[in-house]
């Protein structure tokens, strides 16, 4: 499951790091879902990330059921354009 949402204004953002938390969009049958996730790993073009948690993209609410909720303790793979917000670690 790497087919992510691009974000337009990804070059806003600041460069993850690990131990930042990302989110990450994702459209499956018409629902837009939030995937919430710590960044482990940084190369020049992929970055890899465990989901810990999948929320309802339009309401934050948390989403327990289906096959995005699978994703959570997961490693993921992304590019930096998927993401659509930085949280940086302190």
């Amino acid at each position: 499951m790497n087919d992510w949402e691009t974000n337009p204004d990804w070059q806003t953002l600041p460069k993850p790091c690990v131990g930042d938390i990302i989110h990450l969009k994702k459209n499956v049958s018409f629902k837009e879902y939030l995937v919430k996730a710590i960044v482990n790993a940084v190369d020049d073009d992929q970055i890899t990330a465990i989901v810990k948690a999948v929320f309802i993209w339009s309401t934050g609410e948390w989403f327990t059921v289906s096959e995005m909720n699978n994703l959570v303790g997961k490693e993921i793979s992304f590019r930096q354009e998927h993401i659509h917000d930085v949280k940086k670690k302190r």
